[in-house]
């Protein structure tokens, strides 16, 4: 598995593209919001179990989440993404 850190950021772009809060993925992991936050910033060891479950939830393949390592392309991604459901509202 990658740095956790990298992990996390690619978990919160997932997350961020569902639509899902921490609160959300937190409920259904049976963990506080805070214990999930320190997932998303690296801050805690994550086991393969709980990432497991995480892509589950999020519906995320769990090796297209180990190879893809741009996280700039995907920052991108959630921008545009957040930008056209900007537009289809207006």
């Amino acid at each position: 598995m990658k740095k956790t850190f990298e992990l996390g950021k690619k978990i919160r772009i997932a997350r961020l593209l569902r639509g899902y809060s921490q609160d959300n993925i937190a409920n259904e992991l049976g963990i506080k919001q805070q214990t999930y936050q320190l997932i998303e910033n690296g801050e805690t060891t994550l086991s393969e179990e709980r990432f497991e479950k995480i892509c589950t939830i999020l519906k995320m393949d769990i090796e297209f989440v180990r190879v893809v390592d741009d996280i700039d392309l995907l920052s991108n991604v959630v921008v545009t993404y957040v930008k056209s459901k900007i537009n289809i509202k207006n």
